[in-house]
């Protein structure tokens, strides 16, 4: 459903560009494209970055994720005609209105669910939550299920402790290793003080 393996959407998109490259560079090269098979996957990364983004167009903390707007990728809406994107992307100002009546999407292999009452409002209520049973395939993903980020009415109200720093020292290096990893660095539910695991 767009996802990688890792579960941390910072890297979801890294990898859905460096996909897309391959594209561009057999365009630029005037060879012909990849198998619609590998078109599809790719369409598919970027059609989980666009519809995963808030309404101001920050991209959920999930797993080591910074606050960022990496969900969003012009080319790749350009290139797939995905007004759709660009819909959401705006708030509604500009594209074309996804079909369906809700604003909400599951993406169900990933297992998260983005809440939303409406696409159009900036003050509009989004929820990012992570509703999947799995952890990760590396170091980057964090003991976050259950986890959500709200914002709402035009404010960020809930928000993910993010990753600090890989390369810190002192308290950069404790929080970056024993805290944002944990199930209590997050917005979600322990059960006798325990980690998840």
């Amino acid at each position: 459903d767009g996802m990688e393996t890792e579960e941390a959407f910072g890297y979801d998109m890294w990898t859905a560009r460096s996909f897309f490259n391959t594209i561009e560079i057999l365009q630029q090269a005037k060879h012909p494209p990849p198998p619609q098979s590998y078109l599809d996957k790719v369409e598919t990364m970027f059609n989980y970055g666009a519809y995963s983004d808030d309404q101001f167009q920050y991209s959920p903390r999930d797993g080591d994720m910074d606050l960022s707007r990496s969900g969003w990728y012009q080319p790749a809406m350009d290139y797939f005609k995905r007004s759709d994107w660009l819909y959401v992307h705006t708030a509604g100002a500009n594209g074309t209105k996804p079909p369906g009546e809700s604003a909400s999407v599951i993406f169900p292999w990933g297992g998260q669910a983005i809440l939303r009452n409406t696409f159009e409002q900036a003050d509009a209520h989004w929820l990012w939550m992570d509703v999947g049973n799995a952890y990760g395939s590396s170091g980057h993903a964090h003991a976050s299920k259950n986890a959500i980020n709200l914002r709402a009415y035009g404010d960020m109200l809930l928000v993910d402790s993010g990753r600090f720093q890989y390369n810190g020292d002192g308290l950069s290096e404790q929080l970056n290793r024993e805290y944002e990893r944990t199930t209590t660095a997050h917005n979600t539910l322990t059960f006798d003080s325990c980690q998840q695991a």
